[in-house]
């Protein structure tokens, strides 16, 4: 996009809508030009940023997991607690 044009007068502190005439409803598997390689680039890394968050979440679950059961191991934990 080079430019936006206001439609009316805009006035400080106003919020404003631009409509870039992506159709989100079209049935193709993206809504984005293929021209503009800074927004795939960033939608690849915030994709990847959320993937490491989720593996990270899921690596935390089982860290702890395995020092409940390595405290159930050695007996500072009830077994019921397990």
């Amino acid at each position: 996009m080079q430019s936006v044009t206001a439609t009316q007068n805009i006035k400080a502190g106003q919020e404003i809508f631009a409509h870039y005439g992506y159709d989100k409803n079209r049935n193709e598997p993206a809504d984005f030009p293929h021209d503009f390689p800074w927004y795939w680039k960033a939608k690849r890394i915030l994709e990847l940023e959320e993937k490491l968050a989720a593996m990270e979440t899921q690596l935390e679950k089982l860290i702890m997991q395995e020092k409940l059961l390595l405290a159930g191991k050695s007996g500072l934990l009830p077994k019921t607690e397990l």
